[in-house]
């Protein structure tokens, strides 16, 4: 009797033991601080545990589905900080415009050269201004405010390169951009390189030259661009480069002849192109410049341009065509007359459209034989355009060849020319 006593003594402390213990655990457990890594590692190992248990068409819509959802949700933001970017940007850039656009106007067209004193007095600079300088919005807010008035006053005569160049000093935009080359992101990058191209700005050669190996094809790129205009010895040195592959597209075209006129404009000496187009080895680059000779070369320069017009290569004809035609070489013409029928159709518009330019009165003839030896009724009515356009000695010859059509197809040339003419219609080669 006792034993068992005894025993259900000891059965009743177990039990209050274990429950003691039990509570004190759940006590524990709900007063335990997790971290956010185990609250995280807690939620990964539920959903690993659980995806896996479903079926593989349910784990792949699954994960379509959340994949859709987070790049839809990446897109939103994007799209909302560009908005909210360019608004605070176009704000920035406004307020810049009623402040600065009149003065720097007049500075842009002002006859004289200024000094760095009457610049920083003429724009009545703040403390606050010095202080936003550090702002990067701020600061390209600025640089298109002159880019924007550089575009508006640049065909001017009276715009003045010098107080261009004070300006951007006074401003800190020359400071800027030359931190944005070292420091900026790519996109920076570009942005400070073109507007240096634009404003025509001196940069250090320090900082471009680290950017001439870069791996960014395109900034590579602006970066021998801007040597067209920056270096005063030898601006096509990088263009003649062997190890260099050149990769060419049609706005280069327009950005060489920005670049050399805009050294024109500002006194510096442009060095003979001959040399590089015997050297560079992309096509599209040496017909580019072989046109630009037309307009900076010298005399020896073009004379020697008149060896491809009979290049095998006709891009490299018409480029010279181009060239003789710009530079106004009256004594290319007999050279033109007699590769004509060799050429394409293309060629040949152009030496007809160069006749025409020279109007020396000595390719009436030529232009009557072209008529008669072509078949092609396109090529027929380019003659009929250019003998139209030659003066009044051409236009009498135009009467004598109608006369003489034979065919209805050569009539309907001459009356779409009759309709040019009497519907006061201008046209050109």
């Amino acid at each position: 009797m006792m034993s068992r006593k005894f025993c259900l003594v000891v059965i009743l402390c177990l039990v209050c033991s274990v429950a003691i213990y039990a509570d004190n655990i759940a006590e524990r457990m709900y007063t335990r601080d997790l971290s956010e890594w185990q609250y995280l590692t807690i939620f990964l190992t539920w959903w690993y545990d659980n995806y896996f248990d479903y079926p593989v068409i349910v784990r792949i819509c699954f994960f379509v589905i959340l994949l859709s959802s987070t790049s839809v949700t990446c897109i939103m933001l994007l799209i909302a900080y560009n908005k909210v970017n360019g608004y605070f940007f176009q704000k920035q850039y406004n307020a810049l415009h009623e402040r600065f656009y009149t003065v720097l106007s007049e500075l842009f067209k002002e006859k004289r050269n200024l000094s760095f004193q009457e610049v920083q007095q003429r724009l009545d600079l703040k403390m606050q201004d010095l202080r936003k300088r550090k702002r990067k919005r701020y600061m390209f807010a600025l640089c298109m405010l002159l880019v924007n008035v550089k575009n508006d006053f640049y065909s001017e005569a009276m715009y003045n390169f010098n107080n261009v160049r004070m300006i951007v000093v006074v401003l800190g935009v020359q400071d800027f951009l030359e931190k944005m080359l070292m420091f900026g992101t790519l996109t920076q990058r570009k942005n400070a390189i073109q507007i240096s191209q634009f404003l025509m700005l001196i940069m250090s050669e320090s900082i471009l030259v680290r950017l001439l190996r870069s791996s960014n094809k395109i900034l590579s790129k602006e970066i021998r661009m801007y040597y067209l205009w920056l270096s005063d010895s030898k601006p096509f040195r990088f263009f003649e480069e062997e190890s260099y592959h050149y990769t060419w597209c049609p706005w280069d075209a327009l950005s060489i002849h920005f670049l050399l006129t805009a050294r024109h404009k500002a006194g510096k000496e442009i060095p003979s192109l001959t040399p590089v187009i015997n050297n560079c080895a992309n096509l599209q680059l040496q017909t580019t410049l072989i046109k630009e000779i037309g307009y900076w070369g010298n005399k020896d320069d073009i004379e020697n341009i008149k060896q491809y017009l009979d290049n095998s290569k006709p891009k490299r004809c018409l480029a010279a065509v181009e060239c003789l035609t710009s530079a106004h070489v009256l004594d290319a013409e007999d050279q033109l007359m007699e590769i004509y029928q060799f050429q394409t159709e293309k060629v040949k518009l152009y030496i007809l459209r160069a006749l025409v330019l020279f109007n020396t009165g000595r390719a009436l003839d030529f232009f009557v034989k072209a008529w008669n030896d072509s078949k092609v009724l396109s090529i027929k009515l380019n003659v009929l355009l250019a003998l139209q356009m030659y003066g009044e000695n051409g236009r009498k010859e135009l009467k004598h060849l109608r006369m003489h059509v034979k065919s209805d197809a050569e009539q309907h040339l001459f009356d779409v020319i009759e309709s040019f003419k009497h519907g006061n219609t201008t046209f050109q080669l």
